[in-house]
């Protein structure tokens, strides 16, 4: 059993490269409330020379979830299972290109929930 207020489900998208190195996900849901990750599909669709990661991040915490080499292309499926990876409160989860020095992009999908915390 989930504890707390549940808040329904979210989706979300976000599309990253060299020229706009980072978007969010999700936007922050609000005081008081969390979002869990459940599952995410990630894909670098350009690779770029030099290196880099493409990575999502808790943007309140500044905690990385995940990360990939941008210079090699690929697809990540990820998942949390039922309860999913919870977010710091009213945090956004932003995709992010990094340290690369020619085009990189990527896309992600991820799908989750939103609850509010319980009240003592």
């Amino acid at each position: 059993m989930i504890r707390g207020r549940y808040h329904g489900e979210v989706h979300g998208i976000a599309q990253v490269d060299n020229a706009n190195k980072q978007a969010n996900v999700f936007d922050a849901p609000g005081e008081g409330k969390t979002i869990y990750i459940t599952h995410a599909v990630v894909s670098v669709v350009e690779a770029a020379d030099g290196g880099g990661t493409v990575s999502l991040i808790d943007n309140a915490s500044g905690d990385v979830i995940f990360t990939a080499d941008a210079d090699s292309p690929g697809v990540y499926a990820l998942t949390w299972g039922d309860y999913g990876y919870p977010l710091s409160e009213n945090s956004a989860l932003v995709l992010q290109v990094s340290g690369a020095t020619t085009d990189a992009t990527a896309h992600c999908s991820v799908v989750g929930y939103v609850k509010r915390k319980t009240l003592a």
